[in-house]
């Protein structure tokens, strides 16, 4: 009769513990899945930036790009203007052509 309770016993103590091992699992799991949502949480927020900072890299390279162009054509346009072959710089040659004027009297 002692060897049945014993026996008994025992298998109380290892479905008590069976239980805890299955109630320690479930914890582990939803523990799990948080931090799983929390590190695709995370993930997405990262995405998120990297995508903004890939549009800004790409907004600049276009910008470059277009300052370049319009840089190169300044360079062409500058190149087939008549140029000014009597020696004068470009700004006396234009102040000669603004008539002065005379105050006549006084303030």
């Amino acid at each position: 009769r002692s060897r049945r309770r014993l026996d008994a016993e025992h298998a109380a103590t290892r479905a008590r513990t069976d239980d805890e091992i299955a109630i320690a699992v479930r914890v582990a799991r939803k523990e799990l899945d948080v931090e799983r949502a929390q590190f695709q949480t995370e993930r997405s927020r990262w995405e998120a930036e990297r995508k903004r900072i890939m549009g800004e890299l790409s907004a600049a390279r276009e910008a470059t790009a277009k300052a370049a162009d319009d840089a190169a054509a300044a360079r062409a346009e500058a190149r087939a203007a008549p140029r000014d072959t009597t020696g004068a710089s470009a700004s006396a040659a234009f102040n000669h052509q603004i008539p002065t004027q005379k105050r006549s009297g006084s303030s």
